[in-house]
């Protein structure tokens, strides 16, 4: 965490010395980048396979020089110089394209060689789909609208619009 140097003289047989030489500052770096990672901008949910990763990384020694990443603890990606966004597929080094939580993790390594080793979740889930035509009724053709994410344990709210019948689940 500090500066080092190196003063060399050197000295003859008859015992006259030189002039000394200076070399540095040579740093010793043993700290690990701080970083930080997220997926999506920080969103919770994503019903895409393909996200945009943004790292944040500092090293004020050395500076982070490389980053690699996975799913869901599964094989790492190889070395790639540091970028702050990566494009990245939730299905790739691990991962699944199975609906659940996702863990991507980031590793970024300073040009010391020293890694931190960096996480964020998202919930991956299909969108729920309707299909089908409505029959216009006395007031219209009826209206249907979901909200809420699919999945289980979650709530998901079903809703009908522009008709005089009630609605039955």
């Amino acid at each position: 965490g500090s500066s080092w140097y190196f003063h060399l003289r050197a000295q003859d047989a008859a015992g006259n010395w030189g002039t000394t030489q200076h070399s540095g500052p040579y740093m010793i770096d043993l700290t690990p980048p701080s970083a930080a990672l997220s997926i999506d901008s920080g969103n919770p949910t994503t019903t895409s396979l393909n996200v945009s990763l943004g790292i944040t990384a500092s090293d004020p020694l050395s500076g982070p020089r490389e980053m690699r990443f996975r799913n869901d603890g599964g094989s790492w990606s190889a070395w790639e110089s540091f970028a702050a966004t990566k494009a990245w597929r939730l299905s790739n080094n691990g991962g699944s394209s199975a609906t659940g939580t996702r863990q991507v993790e980031a590793q970024v390594r300073d040009r010391a060689g020293n890694t931190r080793t960096v996480a964020d979740r998202i919930y991956y889930y299909a969108p729920a789909r309707y299909f089908g035509s409505a029959c216009a009724g006395s007031m219209g053709i009826p209206l249907f609208s979901l909200s809420g994410t699919p999945g289980i344990g979650r709530t998901v709210t079903f809703s009908t619009t522009n008709t005089a019948a009630p609605f039955q689940a």
